[in-house]
């Protein structure tokens, strides 16, 4: 017998229940088709341990952040009478002494902090967790929901929308056709196109409707994206700012990317001595909000420029085309 402050991290490790749905107050299909999934489990019948297989567990280096396991989404969509549910956990109440002095490293030391019913977003949270199931189909996400409180009595959200089933018969639907047609209809035009401008048979017919059809010409377009042209009034410094945020802006939406992937060392990648996310110039990839408002920024001064360019030539400012060109560039 342990004293409260003498248990052991074991006695928390054994609270994971390597069957979630088992024994808990589910719906009477779940409980039903879990109860025929154990079963078989238990005689391992294929299909059932592919289940079990797919769902994620405990894995090694938790106190190094690797607390966010997918399972294996691919394995349980290949069974039709499972779904695969992705639950964002908050353990927050499973922190008491002893192992409140874990906390921190389990969480990576809290980067960025979020809670459930905040909306989702690309940048990353280090407070829930996200774990992977794999279960019966006639289960819904409701259900994983009770059965993760009644187990380990802790809050969990899992959004309908973040379950799948696997889907054998595949439907077409209306807005697939027209996808379809729009895209082979975009395939044709280019293709030809390029074929009439290759052969300069645009040249001999000169009407109209060539004419919109060479806009789809891949050498045209090539040319004109290719083309260095100096326009009147043109801010040449511009062209870099726009450049070297756009770079910026990618580097920070691959590095926040990262920090969803289940690392086996995920609070070294946090750490201020051994990572980048706390040192001073990381701000370069980790605050895309810097290039996001530099765009902004560009977009007043050349909006400004061009309405006070109009206003020195016209001498007024007809704010009616001004407006539905905005609206035009916008929509």
């Amino acid at each position: 017998n342990y004293s409260n402050s003498e248990r052991s991290i074991l006695d928390l490790w054994k609270l994971y229940p390597l069957t979630i749905l088992e024994n808990s107050n589910v719906s009477s299909d779940c409980k039903t088709a879990y109860d025929k999934y154990l079963s078989r489990f238990h005689r391992n019948d294929l299909n059932a341990t592919k289940m079990f297989d797919a769902t994620a567990k405990l894995p090694s280096g938790i106190l190094r952040g690797n607390v966010n396991q997918y399972g294996d989404f691919d394995e349980c969509m290949e069974l039709d009478e499972a779904q695969y549910c992705l639950a964002d956990i908050n353990i927050e109440p499973l922190w008491k002494e002893p192992y409140l002095k874990f906390k921190n490293m389990v969480h990576s030391n809290f980067p960025i902090r979020d809670k459930i019913g905040d909306p989702k977003h690309r940048v990353p949270g280090f407070t829930l967790i996200r774990w992977g199931f794999c279960i019966p189909k006639d289960c819904t996400n409701t259900d994983l929901e009770i059965a993760i409180y009644e187990k380990l009595q802790i809050t969990s959200s899992v959004q309908p929308n973040m379950c799948q089933k696997a889907n054998p018969h595949f439907e077409l639907t209306y807005g697939y056709i027209l996808a379809v047609c729009f895209f082979l209809t975009i395939a044709v035009l280019i293709g030809a196109s390029t074929l009439l401008s290759s052969w300069n048979l645009n040249e001999i017919n000169n009407s109209v409707w060539i004419q919109i059809l060479m806009c789809f010409a891949i050498q045209r377009n090539f040319k004109q994206l290719t083309a260095v042209k100096e326009s009147k009034g043109e801010i040449q410094a511009l062209h870099g700012v726009r450049a070297l945020s756009a770079l910026g802006l990618i580097i920070s939406h691959k590095v926040m990317a990262l920090y969803f992937n289940p690392f086996m060392n995920r609070s070294v990648m946090s750490e201020v001595s051994k990572c980048t996310f706390g040192m001073k110039w990381s701000v370069i990839g980790r605050t895309a909000i810097i290039y996001t408002e530099c765009f902004m920024l560009l977009s007043g001064l050349l909006g400004a420029n061009a309405m006070f360019s109009d206003l020195d030539r016209r001498k007024t400012i007809v704010f009616k085309d001004k407006l539905i060109n905005r609206i035009f560039r916008i929509t």
